[in-house]
């Protein structure tokens, strides 16, 4: 995992212009070093040079592939990454790789299943999650695969079992990024917003902040905390939230909501004289 090492000997290999067998192999690994890096699109243009020379190797073809769909992935252009994961499938229900398959097969399997998601055909990818689940128990994307599953439950309104299988997540912490930690406790919060039950939707957004360096969860969480303030009609605590996302998470995609709702809150002062009508309503 020595990433930047291994650019560099893969640009000198380039350069020098190694043995035409092995410029695919070059190729793919200085694009895999360059998307640990996080320069996405220099490396999509190395993966795609990998696959220009590649042979009909077939491991070759898998890992190219394989890396140039995560890479498209991580870029959100998902119809381009389709097509790798479409034929990935292919390749495995082909048992292509043989015992080798179970490493990249089911993550294949998982972002067809995203991609279903994101078009909100949330049966379809249910039933692939469950199969990952069923026939790859030790897949190293497990806690990825669980994350969709609660997504898939949530959609059916089934929040118990969504907040079963995301607490499986944020138990084993240990062994989950933290960025899915932070995202499994602000999805417990948002199942109980749902539910309108607005302390344990804090409790699990709080939950969400304790998770070190993740800016953007811990400002997604405040802005719900704020949320849930407002509708329990602490609006002075939702003020104090709301300014807090403004003055400490200034880069955060949340700042103009929180700005706009502070705007439309009412003075403290007003807000908290008796009310001659009551107020049933909720601001979400």
């Amino acid at each position: 995992k020595r990433w930047t090492e291994a650019k560099e000997w893969s640009d000198q290999a380039i350069q020098r212009s190694c043995p035409k067998e092995l410029v695919p192999f070059a190729y793919l690994i200085r694009g895999q070093a360059k998307f640990e890096l996080g320069s996405l699109d220099s490396a999509r243009e190395d993966l795609e040079q990998a696959l220009s020379n590649t042979t009909e190797d077939s491991g070759l073809q898998i890992a190219i592939r394989f890396q140039l769909a995560e890479t498209l992935y991580g870029q959100q252009r998902w119809t381009e990454a389709e097509t790798y994961w479409e034929w990935l499938k292919q390749a495995g229900a082909s048992n292509l790789d043989g015992a080798g398959k179970a490493e990249w097969y089911p993550i294949a399997l998982l972002r067809s299943a995203e991609l279903l998601a994101l078009r909100k055909e949330w049966g379809r990818a249910e039933e692939i999650v469950l199969r990952i689940r069923s026939d790859f128990p030790t897949c190293n994307r497990a806690c990825e695969v669980d994350y969709l599953l609660a997504r898939c439950l949530i959609s059916k309104a089934d929040f118990e079992a969504a907040r079963q299988v995301l607490s499986s997540i944020t138990r084993r912490a240990n062994a989950t990024p933290d960025e899915l930690v932070a995202r499994g406790f602000w999805m417990t919060g948002e199942t109980y917003l749902m539910q309108r039950r607005y302390t344990e939707a804090m409790t699990a957004y709080r939950d969400a902040l304790k998770v070190p360096n993740q800016q953007y969860w811990s400002s997604a969480s405040l802005l719900q905390i704020a949320k849930c303030l407002e509708s329990t009609e602490d609006l002075q605590g939702a003020k104090e939230t709301y300014e807090v996302i403004i003055e400490q998470f200034s880069e955060s995609p949340f700042v103009s909501t929180a700005k706009e709702r502070l705007r439309g809150m009412p003075s403290i002062s007003v807000a908290n004289q008796p009310s001659k009508e009551s107020n049933s309503g909720t601001k979400r």
